[in-house]
């Protein structure tokens, strides 16, 4: 599945909890090097039921995911101050060792090629950040869960 998430606006509000066996199933890592954002995420998505681990750069999301499978990897594009981005990077890395892992990107930089290359390296859905939390809910509860 290969979704693009709506660059400014909202996909819906969620109003109906998920599913509690859906969601305490779900094994999320979220990737992002502003510990803001990070802890806003693991709360919310916590708060929804699932299973968050945190890394704060590429080279520790990557450790985690050479010795953990997850069900959802959320990362954001940029992972430096210096622009670069490293998340096509987490993407690429992510992809190659778990092939049927579902991928969410999220970026503050709307650019076509780079929607691209994150579909290109592998990502399921590109989103605008900060990304609506009810928005980043339906993402993850939307992409199809992997089979074990």
């Amino acid at each position: 599945m290969r979704w693009d998430a709506p660059m400014n606006g909202s996909v819906g509000e969620r109003t109906d909890p998920p599913d509690p066996e859906t969601s305490a199933s779900l094994e999320l890592l979220v990737v992002d090097d502003d510990e803001q954002i990070l802890e806003l995420l693991e709360r919310y998505l916590s708060g929804l039921g699932c299973r968050v681990a945190t890394a704060g750069e590429m080279e520790e999301a990557v450790a985690l995911l050479e010795n953990r499978r997850y069900d959802v990897v959320i990362t954001d594009l940029g992972l430096t101050r210096f622009g670069r981005a490293e998340g096509v990077d987490v993407v690429t890395r992510a992809r190659y060792r778990w092939p049927d892992l579902r991928i969410i990107v999220l970026t503050g930089i709307p650019d076509p090629q780079i929607r691209e290359a994150c579909f290109e390296a592998g990502a399921d859905v590109f989103m605008r950040k900060p990304p609506s939390l009810p928005e980043l809910a339906e993402a993850v509860f939307a992409v199809d869960r992997p089979a074990s």
